[in-house]
């Protein structure tokens, strides 16, 4: 009888022969010394093959009486002349099925091997702790609360001198949202782990209080109607409405635990907001009972009611000066919340306050997204910059020479990590104010990059710390993580134009990773150790190619032009002007189209003074952008059309001006 393993269904159809696949396993072979690593297979034992027999009598029976052995993964790679046999596609299924209702049905047994599965609460309660939908109704929770309080407050606002009693509305509505209170309560009390410890808790206590105090105000009153004209219309129930307001706190702090937030706040909000409620929502239940009590204290004395804004203003005034208010503190139980509301003030509100204080000031200043204005072009700059890295970017990419496309563009910088002092300072200079916006955020969050305008970017630089030292490998692994998740992101925003990516490495074989990933990489050690190489065989070279790469500014070089003549040195000053020259690309105009490279280049220098050294010429068999190969000084080669010219010149006027040469501009030169 031939065995086979329910994993060989997702072989091929064809059958596994012993010519096809030899390996050996732990039962079936063994390795014979001096056969250099060579595995032979070896005769089964009786023992074994009594086991055999003995596993054959668990296994399933599979199509045609075949048995499927589950247990035995070796049997996966038995030899056998005979040819495996393929369960149909029907037939696993049904065993899949038949193999999951038999371990859906099994206990645990003492060795813990098998895990019962869980019951519907423990699923839902899991959905609830885990979902935007438990921390909805945690609002839900909190909004019946504030309206209960709110009511309480607004009844203060109609009680007068002869009439006690609250608004029937008011009652039947703090009597509804009782009621709505404990039924969202129920839940929570059945999908606690242990119910009767969750009933015992503090929470659980307060919240029956607040939930059964307005529905027992009103049966009261309907039981007995003497009860409207006394205090709130609630008899001696008025006492427990300062639970009602101590358990806002708890209420509204469950709305700002920092998992699964559905308010998008950051975390320095959250914890303010979380110490202000605590210090508000302390101070308003202190000031019910207060307003409670000092009405009982002087309805003897035919006075008039203070108000519920009296009563926090009296509460207000005694924790942070200790002066009296309207409400004289002449009677045992007022001079005791003076004095409580004293120690309170300088013992527990002082840290509360500190603690806000401190958390206001450690806030971000930084904003975490970017919105240009209307005629405005940005590029997103990404890495953990220091000042000097900073500062030299900036320095080239407003360079003056540039041209006037500068003016517009803003430099939006991205980082996980605040800028530092230095940085900061960089900022905040008036040259780069309004030209440069930095921006807090995860470059690899897409929601964070949708803050910056990713997609609408002209180009993104994925810059890499020169001072990484040891750990430039890591640094190299998070820009490689970056340009994915940039990538991802550019192609899932839907943007038709192809947003480049410069993207620069501190070590050579993190070229290989970015590639795939970055239009352009550069890599800061090859192209150190390039040009020493190149400086050894061409001297100068580094030089030249330092100077051609760098923008320099004429209000620069012209000084030391002007002291280069001075002292006599014409090599100093043509050095001196040379420096401000740059290399810009350049379209070539269709007046030298069907022209040679030789040709155009002597219009475009007597013209423009901008020298024309090389061309790149695009694969015309590819509609793909960027591809194409760079020839240097093509002298013969004739002008298309379509290709990009590379000018050396001092500013980026010249290379607009090639571009919309007009047929005046002809020159004739000799060929």
């Amino acid at each position: 009888m031939a065995r086979f393993n329910v994993g060989s269904t997702l072989q091929a159809s064809a059958p596994t022969t012993a010519t096809q696949r030899r390996r050996s396993t732990a039962g079936s072979s063994g390795l014979w010394p001096g056969m250099g690593g060579l595995r032979m297979r070896m005769p089964s034992t009786r023992a074994q093959q009594q086991q055999q027999q003995q596993q054959q009598q668990q296994q399933a029976v599979g199509e045609d009486g075949e048995s499927i052995n589950y247990e035995n993964l070796d049997e996966l790679f038995r030899e056998d002349d005979a040819p495996t046999p393929v369960v149909q596609r029907t037939n696993s299924g049904e065993l899949a099925t038949a193999r999951l209702n038999i371990l859906s049905a099994q206990k645990a047994d003492p060795s813990g091997s098998l895990q019962p599965l869980p019951t519907r609460r423990q699923m839902f309660g899991m959905y609830l702790d885990s979902s935007p939908a438990g921390r909805r109704w945690d609002q839900v929770d909190a909004l019946l609360n504030t309206a209960i309080a709110a009511l309480h407050v607004y009844n203060t606002t109609r009680l007068r001198k002869g009439r006690l009693g609250a608004p029937y509305w008011a009652l039947a509505s703090e009597a509804v949202l009782g009621a709505l209170l404990l039924a969202q309560f129920v839940p929570r009390y059945l999908l606690a782990p242990d119910p009767l410890e969750y009933l015992r808790s503090l929470f659980s206590v307060i919240t029956l209080i607040t939930a059964l105090t307005p529905i027992a105000v009103v049966a009261n009153i309907a039981i007995d109607p003497d009860m409207y004209g006394t205090f709130m219309s609630a008899g001696s129930w008025v006492f427990l409405y300062p639970v009602v307001f101590w358990r806002l706190q708890p209420a509204l702090l469950r709305c700002l635990v920092p998992i699964k937030n559905v308010y998008r706040m950051s975390a320095m909000t959250r914890n303010v907001l979380r110490a202000l409620t605590t210090v508000f929502t302390t101070v308003l239940a202190i000031t019910v009972l207060t307003h409670v009590m000092v009405f009982y204290q002087n309805k003897d004395r035919n006075d008039e009611i203070q108000g519920f804004d009296e009563a926090l203003f009296f509460i207000a005034v005694s924790a942070i000066t200790g002066l009296s208010s309207d409400i004289e503190p002449d009677t045992w139980f007022t001079r005791s919340v003076v004095l409580f509301v004293m120690f309170i003030g300088i013992f527990w509100l002082p840290p509360r306050v500190a603690e806000m204080l401190s958390l206001w000031r450690d806030r971000s200043p930084w904003p975490a997204a970017f919105d240009a204005e209307t005629n405005q072009a940005h590029v997103l700059v990404i890495g953990d910059l220091e000042y000097t890295a900073l500062f030299e970017f900036l320095r080239e990419f407003f360079c003056e020479d540039h041209g006037v496309r500068t003016v517009n563009t803003v430099v939006v910088v991205m980082s996980e990590k605040s800028p530092g002092k230095e940085v900061a300072e960089l900022l905040h200079d008036p040259s780069y104010v309004n030209r440069v916006k930095f921006v807090l955020g995860s470059p690899t969050s897409f929601s964070q990059l949708e803050r910056v305008q990713a997609a609408q970017a002209q180009a993104i630089f994925l810059l890499s710390s020169k001072a990484a030292g040891g750990h430039a490998s890591a640094e190299d692994a998070a820009k490689v993580m970056i340009a994915l998740a940039v990538r991802k992101f550019l192609r899932s925003s839907g943007v038709r134009r192809r947003v480049p990516i410069y993207a620069q490495v501190l070590l050579p074989e993190s070229t290989m990773h970015m590639d795939f990933l970055a239009d352009h990489v550069i890599c800061v050690e090859e192209l150190r150790l390039g040009l020493l190489a190149r400086s050894v065989m061409v001297p100068g070279f580094a030089s030249l190619l330092q100077l051609l790469t760098s923008s320099i500014p004429a209000t620069i070089t012209e000084p030391l032009v002007r002291a280069a003549n001075r002292c006599r040195r014409p090599w100093l000053a043509e050095y001196s002007q040379s420096m401000s020259h740059e290399i810009y690309p350049t379209r070539i105009s269709s007046i030298f189209i069907g022209e040679r490279f030789q040709k155009a280049a002597h219009v475009i220098f007597q013209r423009t003074g901008a020298t024309l050294f090389a061309l790149r010429i695009p694969d015309r068999d590819t509609a793909a952008e960027g591809d194409g190969r760079v020839i240097i000084n093509p002298a013969n080669y004739k002008l298309v059309g379509d290709e990009l010219g590379f000018v050396i010149t001092d500013n980026a006027l010249a290379s607009v001006q090639i571009a919309y040469l007009s047929e005046a501009a002809a020159v004739a030169v000799e060929d």
